[in-house]
């Protein structure tokens, strides 16, 4: 029987609190379902970013938005 192993996958965290376009990184482990790490950037302030483990379905959800969002599937690559 042979056994499938799976790592998971490693994406920085950073969500702003109301009022502050910076905030303090740090890398978190993904869910099993998170398989992207995304950048969330607010179409109408720029300097507002939010950065965190995502699934496909939110990658292409947000497209359309009022966030510009880019997506990766490389430890850390959303720095």
């Amino acid at each position: 029987v042979m056994k499938l192993v799976l790592s998971a996958l490693d994406c920085y965290q950073c969500v702003p609190l109301p009022g502050q376009s910076g905030c303090d990184r740090r890398s978190v482990t993904c869910s099993p379902t998170q398989s992207f790490c995304g950048t969330k950037t607010s179409k109408s302030d720029p300097s507002y970013q939010q950065r965190n483990c995502m699934n496909h379905q939110d990658c292409e959800q947000h497209q359309f938005s009022t966030y510009n969002v880019k997506c990766c599937q490389s430890n850390n690559c959303n720095s």
